[in-house]
């Protein structure tokens, strides 16, 4: 699980959240704070806190805050 905090600019070499990418796994993401919007296949869907949803794998997406 890798929680996202921007005031803490967490970041490491791999972190791909804010960049468009895509995963040959499925991803269950659960945000426990906050709210941005996910990306999905240039589809914007607004996500706060208590939502739960599941990424395909193979699907282009990304997070921004």
């Amino acid at each position: 699980m890798r929680r996202i905090d921007s005031r803490q600019n967490i970041s490491h070499q791999d972190d791909l959240t804010e960049i468009e990418h895509f995963h040959d796994f499925t991803e269950i993401v659960f945000i426990i704070k906050g709210k941005g919007i996910q990306i999905i296949e240039e589809k914007e869907y607004p996500v706060s806190a208590g939502d739960v949803f599941v990424l395909q794998g193979n699907q282009n997406q990304e997070f921004t805050i």
